[in-house]
């Protein structure tokens, strides 16, 4: 636990809150209307960072691509 505790200590850890919450029922809503739906766990995390206004960063821009205004940014083709 010390060694994770020490991974996490530089980075502020954001409770994933009710508006997060609706933000995902948004999106599933979306992209099931779409036919597009993305795993459950890409949803919920997309939903936080959409309910915080932040830019996603991931290697996974293909899946995350789908979601209307979420701003993604893949740092490993930089």
């Amino acid at each position: 636990m010390q060694r994770l505790d020490e991974f996490l200590s530089p980075f502020e850890i954001l409770s994933y809150d009710d508006n997060a919450s609706r933000y995902y029922g948004r999106i599933r809503s979306q992209l099931e209307k779409k036919g597009q739906i993305i795993g459950l766990l890409d949803m919920l995390i997309a939903a936080h960072a959409l309910s915080k206004k932040l830019i996603l960063i991931s290697n996974n821009v293909k899946e995350f691509n789908r979601i209307k205004s979420l701003r993604v940014e893949n740092w490993v083709e930089k």
